[in-house]
């Protein structure tokens, strides 16, 4: 018996978040915190339209300002589920992971990432 699945393709342009040492995967909840300003931008943005970002893992954990070719181009689109004031310049979020996403085109890479 074989099964065809059919794969959802879906062109959309969401803030990014590099992520360091950390992979979510579709179906999991991740707690963690950010703090670069890109990140909070990224997080800004989200919250201000339909709280989905897309979450990359980045290559060089030592970067602290990655670009988007630092950055693998497999990620996953997360839902926010809750952001906490953690620190004066971070925060603490809970995020869901989606679905899979592929990054195609960068749109921006300041102020903030966006693809």
């Amino acid at each position: 018996m074989s099964i065809k699945i059919k794969q959802q393709t879906e062109l959309r342009t969401l803030p990014v978040l590099a992520l360091r040492g950390l992979v979510l995967f579709p179906g999991m909840i991740l707690q963690f915190d950010a703090g670069r300003k890109k990140s909070i931008l990224a997080l800004s943005e989200a919250m201000e339209n339909d709280q989905t970002i897309l979450l990359v893992a980045q290559k060089d954990l030592e970067e602290n300002d990655p670009s988007m070719d630092q950055l693998y181009k497999v990620g996953v689109i997360a839902k926010i589920k809750q952001i906490l004031q953690h620190t004066e310049d971070g925060v603490r979020l809970f995020a869901e992971g989606m679905q899979r996403a592929e990054i195609r085109e960068t749109v921006a890479e300041t102020p903030f990432l966006k693809a």
